[in-house]
């Protein structure tokens, strides 16, 4: 009876054990998730911070694209801008340290450059000019650009409205938190060192600084930063009207204008030379790029010319054909086949009058042949695929279906490549952009039985008939491409400016090159006059001498293509109709019915001068190439 009281009392003592064990355990488990959610709420304010800060840095690169007030989201007012902080690295080379900016060898950013003048300095314009105040050389600690929102003043407030416009109701009412950008810094792209030489990885670095508070002005909750560097899309790549990366045939009139013909493998043109159209004498340039009057090196000889030429025809100023192998049919095999031999003090002669003028053949010094140096200018498949299919605005994503048949982004229904590249003034949803249209299976370009054809191409896409016209780049994977006979809308064409006289061999126009004075045509012929001033010539600071143009007028035409085109395939060229701006043949320029007349091109400086395109179209300007 005793050991069975004394044992009754041990059961109590065991169960208050048990109740007390698993009390620390309810209150451990209770502490773990109450640590867990804490975790997992950090963890969310974190991610909204990192968003915000990507959600910024992408609006700021969108300032590059559209660099006015007017058009730029959010886009800040000079005073919101400290341009004070900048520290220059002009070298990239970790070996040498930056330096203050200083006078006027290393002024601020952007200093008086006012280009577009609105009164305001263009602080996102195309900042990859070589000029100090053009270009981007500022480092993370001492950026070119910085909007500070920690200290009082214009940056903060337009932060504030910045992050409202950006986050506008976030992270949600009710939670107390409040999220805003506190810092934007633009400075210069990384540099990559590449044999021996640091080289610019793009044309600017934005960095971005977004925290989430308690509430507003409180306590910061997560601080996170994101970094994109900026790369310029590459619309430049093109340098004239017209590229064949194969072979070139044009039988009957050449009817491309104002530009240099380049064609990598062999070019055929018609025997006939009164369908060539004659231009300004030239001699051998060293590269693609330069382009040297006869007479470039000797004052005397250009001087003497341009009196002898005064007065008289010139069918086209600047046009250029460039082979990388033979031209057919030329006399010889020599690099300039039909070279310009005048001596001065005697009369232009045949084949050195820049038209053909009563039977007489005109100069065709233009023609080259056996050019180490003519490439392809490629527009990369994976670049231009990814910029298409980056979901920014004016870009477009076409997935083939079947014949010329695609679906936008791969969904939808499916329509004609002539549908959607059709900029019908009638549907106000179409509008210049850049077309990509992927190849049968999306992978690149491949030619898999080594016969030089690509053998994932899109079959032969046909517009003919009609009116269609399209602005923008169009990047094509179909087999053969031919545009017409079609009808274009009413375009204004921008003729070039005066040629010139390239001393230092550079490719550009500087003061104190002479060049040929022209009269411009009123009508869209190719037809100019030598030497005969109009009020083009005078700028009215000048006292009435002539001053070099160093753009022509406007001309109107009905322009299908406005733009440039690439396709990796070939293109027919006996589809007649007028196009302004550059084609890119990959696979050749050939035509399936030599008797038709065949198609024009109009070359449009603005690419090669790198201001291409127009800023109404609303293309994009720049790329993210990396994010941190």
């Amino acid at each position: 009876m005793r050991t069975r009281d004394l044992e009754g009392g041990s059961a109590l003592i065991l169960a208050l054990l048990v109740v007390v064990i698993l009390t620390v355990l309810g209150l451990s488990f209770t502490l773990l998730a109450q640590t867990e959610n804490r975790i997992a709420e950090t963890e969310r304010i974190s991610s909204q911070a990192l968003y915000l800060s990507e959600a910024a840095a992408r609006a700021v690169v969108h300032w590059f694209d559209r660099p006015r007030a007017a058009t730029g989201f959010a886009f800040p007012p000079s005073a919101a801008v400290d341009r004070a902080l900048r520290r220059i690295d002009d070298d990239g080379d970790p070996g040498t340290p930056p330096h203050d900016q200083e006078g006027n060898a290393w002024p601020r950013y952007k200093q008086d450059v006012d280009r577009d003048g609105d009164g305001q300095d263009d602080l996102f314009d195309r900042p990859y000019r070589p000029d100090p105040r053009d270009a981007l050389l500022g480092t993370e600690d001492g950026p070119d650009v910085r909007i500070d929102g920690d200290r009082p003043g214009p940056g903060r407030d337009f932060l504030e409205r910045f992050s409202e416009d950006l986050m506008a109701g976030q992270p949600g009412a009710g939670t107390g938190l409040h999220a805003r950008v506190a810092r934007i810094d633009v400075y210069a792209p990384p540099y990559v060192e590449i044999g021996g030489i640091w080289v610019r990885y793009g044309i600017a670095t934005a960095k971005v600084t977004g925290r989430i508070h308690r509430r507003a002005g409180g306590e910061i909750l997560a601080e996170r930063a994101v970094e994109a560097v900026v790369a310029e899309i590459p619309y430049s790549t093109p340098f004239g009207p017209l590229h064949s990366c194969g072979d070139l045939s044009v039988p009957g009139t050449l009817r491309v204008h104002w530009g240099a013909v380049t064609v990598q493998g062999d070019a055929r043109l018609d025997a006939d030379h009164a369908r060539i159209p004659a231009s300004l004498p030239r001699v051998v340039a060293p590269g693609p790029l330069v382009d040297l009057l006869w007479g470039h090196d000797d004052a005397a000889l250009f001087t003497a010319y341009r009196a002898a030429v005064e007065g008289r025809r010139i069918e086209d100023p600047w046009l250029r054909v460039l082979a990388g192998r033979a031209l057919t049919p030329v006399p010889s095999g020599d690099v300039q086949p039909f070279p310009f031999a005048w001596a001065p003090g005697t009369p232009l002669g045949p084949g050195e009058i820049p038209a053909h003028e009563g039977g007489e053949d005109g100069s065709h010094s233009n023609l080259f042949q056996g050019l180490p140096f003519v490439e392809c200018p490629g527009l990369d498949y994976e670049l231009w695929k990814s910029i298409a299919t980056s979901g920014r605005a004016s870009v477009e994503y076409y997935v083939w279906e079947s014949g010329d048949l695609f679906r936008k982004d791969g969904v939808g229904p499916a329509r004609s490549f002539r549908e959607f590249t059709d900029l019908d003034p009638a549907r106000p949803d179409r509008r210049p952009a850049v077309f990509f249209f992927d190849t049968r299976d999306g992978a690149p370009p491949r030619d898999d039985d080594a016969d030089g054809a690509f053998d994932n191409l899109t079959p032969e896409v046909i517009v003919e008939g009609g009116v269609w016209s399209s602005s923008g780049l169009i990047y094509l994977n179909a087999e053969n491409l031919r545009l017409g006979p079609v009808t274009g809308r009413r375009t204004m064409l921008h003729a070039p400016g005066e040629p010139f006289v390239d001393r230092d061999v550079d490719g550009s126009w500087d003061p104190g090159e002479d060049w040929i004075n022209l009269r411009y045509p009123i009508v869209l012929d190719g037809d100019v006059l030598a030497e005969a001033a109009d009020g083009l010539e005078d700028d009215g600071t000048s006292g009435g001498a002539p001053v070099r143009n160093g753009r022509g007028p406007d001309l109107v035409a009905d322009v299908s293509m406005d733009g440039i085109l690439y396709t990796s395939g070939r293109l027919d060229s006996s589809g007649s109709a007028v196009h302004r701006g550059s084609f890119v043949a990959r696979q050749g320029v050939v035509p399936s019915e030599p008797a038709v007349g065949g198609l024009e091109l109009y070359w449009d400086e603005t690419i090669r001068l790198g201001i291409w395109p127009p800023e109404g179209w609303g293309l994009p300007r720049v790329a993210v190439t990396r994010w941190r």
